[in-house]
């Protein structure tokens, strides 16, 4: 796939965004605002505290909306796009209708974006929390505690990776069986070496320990 970058020239670079290689040029009459992504026939621009889609082609603009949506995340099939300007309010584009559907979470300020293989459900992160919203609904169906998410992404429709601000990687199930099947494991034992990284442990308990808390 590519990406573009706007150039202070009057044109645009499409990169490839494996390589980096720049695979072409554009014209554009934006200056230098921001392509954040780039479809075939349109164009996602940030213009400060406004962001625009604009018709490739013809320069029409298809949608604006009052988001600095400096975040953006495409679904698989890149039908939708999830736009947030790091606060509380979620934006969801329609590719083909440019209709938009608004969200106000009330998150803390979101670090992170991810839509599920499905594409109904999305998974969120603030600064302590990931959340899991099921956007047909416009609901929160589950909350779960966890310190500096940054990045998100899914294995499959149960199982989420997540990325903290510290460097460290979890696997997440979303499964309530594969939760209570957990929590019994944690009555025999004591936090993992990277658990006790992510929550900020230290020193690690043993076992005889966290039993005599």
């Amino acid at each position: 796939s590519e990406l573009a970058a706007i150039n202070g020239d009057g044109q645009w670079a499409l990169l490839d965004q494996t390589t980096g290689e720049v695979v072409g040029r554009e014209d554009h009459p934006h200056g230098n605002e921001f392509v954040l992504t780039f479809g075939e026939d349109w164009y996602l621009l940030e213009a400060g505290e406004v962001t625009r889609v604009m018709d490739r082609q013809s320069g029409e603009e298809l949608w604006t909306g009052q988001v600095f949506a400096r975040r953006n995340e495409p679904t698989p099939s890149a039908t939708r796009i999830a736009l947030t300007d790091s606060a509380e309010t979620l934006v969801i584009l329609e590719v083909d209708t440019w209709e938009a559907q608004t969200l106000e979470l009330g998150f803390g300020r979101i670090r992170a974006l991810s839509f599920g293989p499905n594409e109904r459900l999305f998974a969120v992160g603030d600064a302590d929390t990931l959340h899991i919203v099921d956007l047909e609904e416009g609901i929160t169906l589950q909350t779960v505690p966890f310190p500096g998410v940054s990045d998100v992404h899914w294995f499959d429709e149960e199982t989420v990776l997540i990325g903290t601000n510290n460097g460290v990687w979890a696997t997440l199930s979303l499964d309530v069986d594969d939760l209570i099947a957990s929590a019994t494991e944690s009555v025999f034992r004591t936090f993992s070496d990277q658990e006790c990284r992510t929550y900020r442990i230290d020193p690690c308990p043993t076992l005889d320990e966290v039993r005599a808390r």
